[in-house]
């Protein structure tokens, strides 16, 4: 986004050349060269740390539409899960953190009656794959006994973690339990979940932005994006 914008203050440099005076332009420039060079010294940081940590990480090309993302698919689905709840209350369960943007997006879009509670449920910690170890790290606020619970979840791959958690939601014994995902990647499941609103299904990439991350980063990206990894090598 930093680089975004230095390419348009450079090019509205470039669209009032005739107009500068020649010392506004040469401080213009000035001002583009220094956001260069600062943005410059952040990426070296960056990369800097990520070897530090035994690997260099590099953000491949986006892997969704970015008006597709926020836009269409999304609204699809709000539509949907409207007609099914028809006339009901609907209880949305954030899994957090990474479901937060896609929660808020669908919710916006609902056009029944909806609370909203949050969940934390990690099985990742810094690493980039599935732990296998389900913790919850922050329960439920609200009794769901008897409400239209809609589970929203930003991605599932293996499973392990929905399987847990909906077996843990289904014992509080809720009118109705269902799954909403943004993102699924079949290829990688392992445990039996049934989805019942999927946005997109993915290949098997580690995929961050839009709420997703690597090791805390990158989740306030307005799109999803691949991360590939290269091993250092000495």
């Amino acid at each position: 986004m930093e680089l975004l914008e230095i390419c348009k203050q450079a090019k509205k440099v470039r669209q009032q050349v005739g107009i500068l005076t020649t010392d506004q332009k040469n401080a213009a420039l000035l001002a583009v060269a220094d956001r260069l060079e600062a943005c410059s010294e952040m990426l070296i940081a960056e990369n800097e740390t990520d070897m530090e940590n035994g690997r260099n990480n590099r953000m491949a090309e986006g892997l969704l539409d970015r008006l597709k993302l926020s836009e269409e698919r999304i609204a699809q689905m709000a539509a949907e899960i409207s007609k099914d709840f028809e006339g009901q209350q609907t209880h949305l369960v954030c899994i957090l953190k990474g479901s937060i943007f896609f929660t808020c997006e669908l919710a916006k879009r609902l056009t029944i009656p909806v609370s909203i509670d949050f969940m934390s449920v990690s099985s990742y910690g810094m690493d980039a794959k599935s732990s296998g170890v389900v913790k919850v790290n922050k329960d439920l606020d609200e009794d769901i006994e008897g409400l239209n619970v809609l589970v929203v979840e930003d991605i599932i791959d293996s499973g392990r973690t929905l399987h847990y958690l909906l077996r843990y939601l289904k014992s509080k014994n809720p009118k109705s339990l269902k799954l909403c995902a943004l993102l699924d990647k079949p290829e990688q499941r392992v445990a039996d979940v049934a989805v019942d609103y999927t946005g997109f299904c993915i290949p098997d990439k580690f995929v961050v932005g839009y709420g997703l991350d690597y090791a805390q980063r990158y989740r306030n990206l307005p799109y999803i994006g691949v991360i590939e990894f290269d091993e250092c090598k000495e």
